[in-house]
């Protein structure tokens, strides 16, 4: 997420990747792809986030209030 590869993103989430795992600093693969300035990897992360109904954090709450990407 954080270098932007969408289609492996893509790939890796079809395959049923858990997108609410956390690194060692708490931070998870939205947090990263945002921290990096990676608007699609954000905006696919989120949607995964609803369709799976996973608590969103922070971060993707504010990429849907549109706070967080131009």
């Amino acid at each position: 997420a954080a270098q932007g590869r969408v289609k492996t993103l893509r790939l890796l989430l079809d395959a049923g990747a858990d997108v609410s795992v956390q690194d060692d600093h708490g931070a998870t693969a939205l947090d990263w792809a945002r921290g990096c300035g990676r608007p699609a990897a954000v905006k696919l992360l989120c949607a995964v986030h609803r369709h799976r109904n996973i608590p969103q954090s922070r971060v993707a709450d504010q990429v849907l209030d549109g706070q967080l990407l131009p």
